[in-house]
């Protein structure tokens, strides 16, 4: 069904299903006209019959009476129906002339006039009475019926009820040569088939209606699972293709129901015999099924490209291209009288503006218009009524702020200029309290940290170093002594080096310290730092992976801060990294910097975030069973400040990055 020549067969059949089901529905509409869904095909020729006899009596009935009673003028005569002859007697009630008969009575029973053969059988015969009308005398006007202007006065005519006409009519069987354009014997067959017309009108419409389906559903599409992409003339703009094709097919199918002769059957009651109508009838089945294909080419378009993504029917119209290319064009202009008059202080800006408003009043009264002086008017409403909206949409936002709210935030969509500045002016300083009042937060719990976690770490060691002198008094041989002896100075040692961690963090973070910021080599600077911990990773069964170029990476860096930093790192991978897995150390050159990384899975589920990390006494142990002051990081990074460098720290999971950034020294 998606092949082309399915899809075109597919066009046909419903367009020639358009031309069945208007083809069908004309008829039955002939057949509802002619009054055979009611009654049969004798019943419809014996009325058109007695409307023809009739119209014969009535004219015969006014021509006897003008005869008997004044001598009508011929313009009144004619204006009243009144014929002089037989022939135009005939030619007003639509009968051949020499095949009706009639016979005229006056209200005596005396036969005025007639025209009946002695031999009337096989005629059909109709009897009518009637009353006749005759002319007042000239210059009387009472009760009257009508009046006529001459050139001598007026004539008066009105009507009698005697004497009274009895009329017989006579017709021959082709005295009426047809009924509703139609012989007798097609009357006959019309009625016949009056419901199948029905049943073929609703089969052509279901038909239409399947083959509708069939053509949205494969629309835009050539095999099952294809996306949707329509081609060829599908891809014409809806609009476009709507002139084109939907204007065709309507003026298609109207020329088409015109020329058809079931139309002039309907309308004029006219038909046509022989070859003269199934010509007319094939010409118009023809363009019927033009306009119809037509009309179901543009269906089969806007199945196609309704089915597209984003509106693509939409987007893809001209209408909708012309209102694009208008919309930049006036934001165009826009962007450029709003950045002019963003030049000017804000008083001027309200100025010009007004004047500019005034301007256009007064240019309007000049010239006397009405629509511009409508259209100053509106704007300068709108202008004023913008400037409150937006003021007052600012207050709030400034009211919400100064009650304390201040992740309350101004929306500036729909601001243009200073409003649009002051309502980022608002944003910014909301976001700059927040972050102080944030940054004050985080210092204040950072110092309860601090202290609590200095306690805690001083405490530890200086605990044990009491204890164990109490108890070396009391050693009971010599072995014991020497353990308590090994405790203390561990412990003593662990102490040191708390206090020589926290002269450094003090000195590093105030800038207090000595720097020599001198060219060296990265590569031989990470060797030797991995070489003096090679024991300890080999301890913590830890095994290094280096990725490090073989030429020399040559950075600004002070060599004992430089060996301080990878000492902290690689001091936290001996602590915390999970036995048995890879370290790995991969030395970079991006953007004139040298990036050293060290990358390792932690032992512990690290709970915290990478800013938390390097803070002061944070540990990735929540517990703080492991030796360690938490310090190693932050100094690491105060380091690395000092040498305009910067320490950055990643988390994914359990893997844990830190990378370092040098300078590299410009040749």
């Amino acid at each position: 069904m998606r092949h082309p020549a399915c899809k075109a067969l597919v066009l046909v059949i419903a367009a020639l299903s358009v031309v069945g089901a208007l083809l069908f529905f004309g008829t039955a509409s002939c057949i509802l006209y002619a009054d055979l869904y009611e009654m049969d095909a004798d019943q419809v020729f014996q009325s058109a019959y007695a409307y023809r006899a009739e119209n014969l009596a009535v004219s015969l009935a006014n021509r006897c009476a003008q005869k008997q009673y004044s001598q009508i003028p011929a313009d009144i005569a004619e204006s009243f129906y009144v014929p002089d002859d037989d022939e135009t007697v005939s030619a007003q009630a639509e009968v051949t002339p020499g095949t009706w008969y009639y016979s005229v009575h006056n209200a005596d029973g005396d036969m005025v006039q007639s025209t009946i053969p002695r031999d009337t059988a096989g005629l059909f015969s109709y009897s009518f009475s009637f009353s006749g009308w005759y002319l007042t005398e000239t210059g009387s006007h009472e009760n009257a019926d009508y009046s006529f202007s001459r050139g001598d006065g007026y004539l008066y005519l009105r009507y009698t009820s005697s004497p009274e006409y009895q009329v017989t009519v006579y017709l021959q069987e082709d005295a009426v040569t047809g009924v509703y354009g139609m012989d007798h014997a097609s009357l006959r067959f019309l009625h016949s088939h009056r419901y199948t017309v029905l049943v073929l009108t609703g089969v052509c419409v279901l038909v239409f209606a399947g083959c509708l389906v069939c053509l949205c559903l494969t629309a835009g599409r050539r095999r099952k699972g294809d996306p949707v992409c329509p081609g060829g003339l599908n891809r014409m703009p809806l609009d476009a293709y709507f002139v084109l094709a939907g204007v065709a097919a309507f003026l298609l199918i109207e020329l088409g129901v015109r020329v058809s002769p079931i139309t002039a059957l309907y309308y004029f009651n006219s038909g046509l015999q022989g070859e003269l109508f199934i010509l007319k009838l094939l010409l118009s089945c023809a363009l019927v099924f033009l306009g119809a294909l037509a009309a179901v080419g543009f269906l089969f378009a806007t199945a196609a490209q309704a089915k597209m993504p984003e509106r693509y029917w939409w987007r893809n119209t001209l209408i909708c291209r012309a209102l694009r290319l208008a919309r930049r064009m006036l934001r165009r202009a826009l962007t450029v009288y709003l950045g002019f008059v963003r030049l000017l202080p804000v008083m001027w800006q309200w100025l010009l503006t007004g004047f500019a408003m005034g301007f256009m009043v007064l240019l309007s009264i000049l010239i006397r218009s009405e629509f511009l002086l409508s259209v100053s008017l509106l704007a300068g409403v709108t202008v004023v009524a913008y400037g409150a909206w937006a003021f007052g949409k600012l207050l709030k936002g400034a009211r919400q702020m100064a009650q304390g709210n201040l992740r309350a935030k101004v929306s500036t969509k729909y601001l243009v200029g200073a409003f649009k500045t002051l309502g980022d002016s608002l944003n910014a300083l909301s976001d700059v309290t927040l972050d102080a009042a944030d940054a004050r937060l985080r210092s204040e719990r950072m110092k309860a940290e601090l202290i609590t976690n200095v306690s805690h770490d001083i405490k530890t060691p200086l605990t044990s170093i009491i204890n164990y002198i109490d108890l070396l008094p009391r050693a009971e041989n010599e072995a014991q002594k020497q353990e308590y002896l090994q405790i203390l100075d561990r412990q003593s040692q662990r102490l040191k080096r708390l206090i020589e961690d926290l002269t450094e963090m003090s000195r590093a973070s105030t800038g207090n310290i000595q720097t020599n910021i001198a060219p060296m080599d990265a590569v031989e600077g990470i060797t030797q730092a991995l070489g003096e911990f090679s024991d300890k990773l080999s301890q913590a069964a830890v095994q290094v992976c280096t990725r490090l170029p073989e030429e020399p990476v040559m950075i600004e860096a002070d060599g004992r801060l430089f060996w301080r930093v990878m000492s902290n790192l690689l001091s936290n991978v001996v602590k915390y990294t999970m036995p048995g897995t890879r370290v790995y150390v991969e030395l970079t050159r991006e953007d004139g910097m040298a990036r050293i990384s060290v990358k390792n899975i932690s032992r512990e589920p690290l709970t915290k975030d990478a800013r938390e990390l390097t803070e002061r006494f944070v540990r990735g142990d929540a517990s703080r069973n492991t030796e360690g002051s938490g310090l190693g990081l932050s100094i690491a990074g105060s380091l690395m400040d000092v040498q305009k460098g910067s320490l950055q720290v990643q988390l994914d999971a359990d893997l844990f990055t830190a990378t370092l950034s040098f300078p590299l020294v410009q040749p």
